[in-house]
């Protein structure tokens, strides 16, 4: 079975390997380049949501650690999204 993501407003292709990333991915996780600075950092994130910066996912603020690296919320490898 073959997984195709579904594109959303704000997903963005890396200039550098073309991948396609999420809207919420700061980084390309493949090359890491960082995405265009000119895409709105706010996609409809909500207070106390967090940027892991191991995986460059944003998670929401209700989970206490990265599902991919569990990494915990509030540590050193956590960026606060919304303040």
């Amino acid at each position: 079975m073959s997984y195709k993501k579904t594109r959303k407003f704000y997903d963005w292709v890396c200039n550098n390997c073309k991948r396609e990333n999420w809207a919420s991915e700061v980084f390309c996780p493949k090359c890491p380049h960082i995405r265009n600075p000119t895409l709105p950092m706010d996609l409809g994130n909500k207070k106390g949501d967090w940027l892991c910066i191991q995986c460059n996912f944003v998670i929401f603020g209700r989970k206490d650690k990265c599902y991919k690296y569990g990494r915990k919320k509030g540590d050193n490898s956590s960026i606060p999204v919304v303040s």
